[in-house]
């Protein structure tokens, strides 16, 4: 089994999705510019910690019920102005 796949099955084993992701392109850079070892590591432990923060903020925002967008018609009651209106305006 190539190393490269050992690595993305470990991956998907650990739940490690953006190491499964970046490993190749991460590596790559690590061996242009000579990273030490530990570079490498915290860059990896880095895109994870942000992306789990993201996924973590993405679903404690769904779960509050905010909503994610907003049109001209939520803002505006219904019955005292019309989208046409309004663009008329401008």
């Amino acid at each position: 089994m190539e190393l490269n796949t050992k690595i993305e099955t470990l991956c998907k084993e650990l739940q490690l999705p953006m190491l499964n992701e970046h490993h190749h392109t991460l590596s790559n850079q690590t061996a242009k510019e000579g990273w030490k070892y530990s570079e490498y590591f915290y860059e990896n432990l880095k895109l994870e910690a942000d992306n789990r923060a993201s996924r973590s903020r993405a679903t404690l925002t769904k779960m509050a019920g905010f909503p994610t967008i907003k049109t001209l018609e939520q803002f505006v009651p219904q019955g005292q102005a019309t989208r046409i209106s309004i663009l008329q305006l401008e």
